[in-house]
């Protein structure tokens, strides 16, 4: 699967061992359209939490521009789990174990966003 959206927030580390670690973050990919029968703008947000797997040094480096607002492009491999919540409604989350992800954001040297 390959998606482009915005980081729902910062970056999170997890360290797996002295050697690996995994960076979890969340893309929040929008749709707009206008209704062709009422004319009324419509909006859906879709969520994928992503896992990329990476050895402890890269992944800190990863950490320090994957922050909450910068649009990504990410790929990897889907997984859909399916649930049901105590109101009755059926839920469900895509979660996205990533191969490769590419910030799309303009960055400064620093890593902080251009304006």
């Amino acid at each position: 699967i390959e998606i482009i959206g915005n980081l729902a927030q910062d970056a999170e580390i997890h360290v797996i061992n002295a050697k690996r670690s995994v960076v979890n973050f969340t893309v929040a990919q929008n749709e707009r359209w206008t209704d062709k029968v009422s004319g009324e703008k419509r909006e859906v947000v879709e969520y994928f939490d992503c896992s990329y797997f990476r050895n402890a040094e890269d992944a800190e480096k990863m950490k320090a521009w994957l922050k909450k607002g910068i649009m990504v492009f990410v790929e990897g491999d889907p997984s859909v789990r399916a649930f049901i919540k105590k109101d009755g409604f059926a839920y469900g989350t895509i979660k996205i174990e990533v191969v490769h992800v590419r910030c799309l954001t303009p960055m400064n040297k620093d890593n902080s966003q251009s304006s």
